[in-house]
């Protein structure tokens, strides 16, 4: 899905042509409409849901990677299609190596894809870290067959550590400030609907 056609060849020109050099050795020509790349915008792991939501740039389609170029169709998204997979791993493999282990343990329990936004459930455990999931024999186009561009963006962490307080907070009656200093980088998120917010001094309130 993320790094597209791994058992086959592909040269994209610059104009409407992309030229698939097939296993066999046979070069196929398909037309491509200029409207360039889509791309993944966001990827987002929520522990307490054990959901993974990437954002893509477009709206967004499966194309099956068949051997025959006449018999790649595009294929309605499916649970089994897709797996999780330690990111350092993935990114290791090579272009003709087989498919590399996903994470053991974990189960896609769900998976939808509305417009520009996949949605994926699972079930298991990942630890901390960086993960990638991936439609394995899939490869993720937009609606003018051009496919996605490969990013680091479709890469996401698993975090579970809460952040905490490494030093207490000290006030400066001089300047009037109150410094807190934390363990690691932190943002805000609105409670109800976990939307990242910017801080404003209209946000914060000092309590006896």
């Amino acid at each position: 899905m993320f790094t597209q056609m791994r058992s086959n060849l592909k040269f994209v020109f610059p104009v409407v042509f992309v030229l698939t050099l097939l296993v066999g050795g046979f070069f196929i020509f398909k037309t491509v409409r200029a409207t360039g790349e889509p791309t993944v915008l966001s990827a987002i792991h929520n522990e307490a849901t054990k959901t993974v939501v990437y954002t893509f740039s477009e709206p967004v389609q499966l194309l099956k990677q068949d051997d025959l170029l006449e018999n790649q169709k595009v294929t309605p998204l499916d649970e089994d299609m897709i797996k999780i997979y330690e990111a350092g791993l993935y990114s290791a493999h090579n272009k003709y190596d087989p498919e590399p282990d996903s994470v053991t343990g974990v189960t896609i329990s769900s998976a939808s894809l509305v417009d520009n936004v996949l949605t994926i459930g699972y079930t298991g455990t990942l630890p901390d870290g960086l993960y990638i999931a991936d439609t394995w024999g899939y490869t993720i186009i937009n609606m003018s067959n051009n496919p996605l561009r490969e990013t680091t963006a479709a890469i996401f962490t698993v975090d579970t550590k809460a952040p905490t307080i490494t030093e207490k907070s000290t006030h400066n009656a001089l300047t009037k400030t109150i410094t807190y200093k934390f363990s690691e980088a932190v943002h805000l998120v609105k409670q109800d609907t976990l939307v990242t917010t910017p801080l404003a001094a209209n946000l914060l309130e000092i309590y006896a």
